[in-house]
């Protein structure tokens, strides 16, 4: 595969994550005007991250890697937003998924960065 299709793909996939995480906040506080509020800034930061990660990975291996962990993450949303959030506490699901999936893709941020460095000064 390469980078460019990597890239693409990793694009479609983080935009059916952020979609579903954007319909379940609606479901979960009562319609879209529930959305006006910091939680849905939250809730797709990691989305983000993950788009820039794949915008900036040099090289086909490592817009593979990108590919593979944002599938993940959104993959991992969309198994617990999907069920209806019934319940007292449903409302943390929204702070901890997307916190769990920020350090991920700041991690992956990070390694994407520096690699990118060294590919640039091999490259020099």
């Amino acid at each position: 595969m390469k980078p460019q299709q990597s890239k693409r793909a990793t694009q479609a996939i983080l935009g059916v994550g952020a979609v579903v995480t954007i319909a379940a906040l609606a479901h979960a506080g009562g319609g879209i005007s529930s959305l006006a509020d910091g939680t849905t800034i939250w809730a797709l930061a990691p989305y983000a991250v993950l788009l820039l990660a794949a915008a900036l990975a040099p090289t086909r291996g490592r817009a593979l890697a990108v590919l593979v962990v944002s599938s993940l993450a959104a993959g991992f949303a969309v198994l617990v937003y999907a069920p209806p959030l019934h319940g007292s506490t449903s409302g943390l699901v929204f702070i901890f998924i997307p916190l769990y999936q920020l350090i991920v893709a700041v991690i992956l941020l990070a390694v994407v960065l520096f690699s990118r460095r060294s590919h640039d000064n091999r490259d020099a």
